[in-house]
């Protein structure tokens, strides 16, 4: 069974929400402020109320949040409840909707291993968070959960599951 919760939170319940997220090995998170955004291993310290829109996820599950003025609308979908009761649940949403998985590439190849994937095309070097790779020229792609109308064919709802190493060009 999956689970589907989303609700409204004022700041303070917005961080108490986020203060009680299970810290799942291989948990990622991206955030993002004006200035900057974070894609990194899950670090519950670094979520701080400037970051307008986030999303912290795992194989289990996902939540996402963007700020509204002064409130955060928080969603969360996946197959484990690690929410509890702090969402609404609208799980019954799902029930005419199918799931599957799609995919799609992060920018850089890996070269001989290093923690880093180079993209020749704008320059630029990324740091993802992925360890225990094994794939020397390999590249990333980020695993995506999608919830397709059954009559339409129009994705529903989506959450990133897991990121993915996959060959890279030689």
């Amino acid at each position: 069974m999956a689970f589907l919760k989303t609700k409204d939170l004022k700041e303070e319940a917005w961080q108490g929400l986020i203060g009680s997220i299970s810290t799942e090995i291989g948990a990622r998170m991206i955030v993002e402020s004006p200035e900057s955004i974070i894609f990194d291993w899950l670090d519950k310290e670094k979520i701080l109320p400037e970051f307008f829109r986030g999303r912290i996820f795992a194989p289990s599950g996902e939540l996402k949040w963007r700020k509204i003025d002064d409130y955060y609308r928080c969603v969360f979908l996946g197959d484990e409840d690690l929410i509890g009761e702090r969402l609404d649940d609208f799980s019954h949403e799902l029930e005419n909707l199918k799931s599957g998985k799609s995919s799609f590439i992060l920018w850089g190849e890996r070269h001989n291993m290093e923690p880093e994937w180079i993209e020749q095309v704008i320059p630029h070097r990324f740091e993802y968070p992925f360890s225990n790779g094994n794939i020397s020229r390999g590249r990333l792609r980020v695993i995506v959960e999608e919830w397709v109308s059954k009559t339409t064919g129009e994705i529903c709802f989506s959450r990133y599951c897991d990121l993915e190493e996959i060959e890279g060009d030689s």
